[in-house]
């Protein structure tokens, strides 16, 4: 039953509007927790000593990065949007590809990616990463205090 229901809404608020590329507010996840949840499932939920934790979290890493690269050609669990879509090939393109040609498509939307959020920042702004759209960053109104140290 359970399984039944999480299959039905897994259908209704992430395959289908994805096909329809109308995902945009109807799934959400608290991202850290998310990558925090990878992370314990990569090492079983078992502590690890610092070196068998690094080679993990390299291995993920490079998992994740091979998952950014599939989407300059529209497959694997990222989309491109707005300003980055610029970057998308269709997958017979890639596939005509070399592999030195593949490494500078990808390395141009890394490049491009810290661009843009030097620029952003430079300029005061946030940009939407689904839409075309950006707005200027609100005004700071208050500043949190350090609490007094008692001595």
């Amino acid at each position: 039953m359970y399984f039944q229901k999480l299959k039905e809404r897994l259908y209704e608020y992430v395959l289908k509007p994805r096909n329809q590329l109308q995902h945009v507010d109807l799934w959400t996840n608290n991202n850290c927790e998310s990558i925090n949840h990878v992370f314990k499932t990569a090492i079983n939920w078992k502590p690890k000593s610092i070196p068998e934790l690094v080679k993990i979290l390299h291995e993920l890493v490079k998992l994740e990065f091979a998952d950014l690269r599939r989407a300059l050609y529209n497959q694997g669990n990222y989309l491109l949007f707005g300003y980055y879509k610029r970057h998308q090939l269709l997958y017979q393109c890639w596939l005509t590809k070399s592999a030195d040609q593949k490494d500078r498509l990808f390395h141009k939307l890394m490049k491009d990616s810290d661009k843009s959020r030097l620029t952003a920042e430079k300029e005061k702004t946030v940009t939407s990463t689904l839409y075309d759209f950006t707005m200027p960053l609100p005004p700071k109104t208050c500043q949190e205090t350090m609490p007094d140290k008692k001595t």
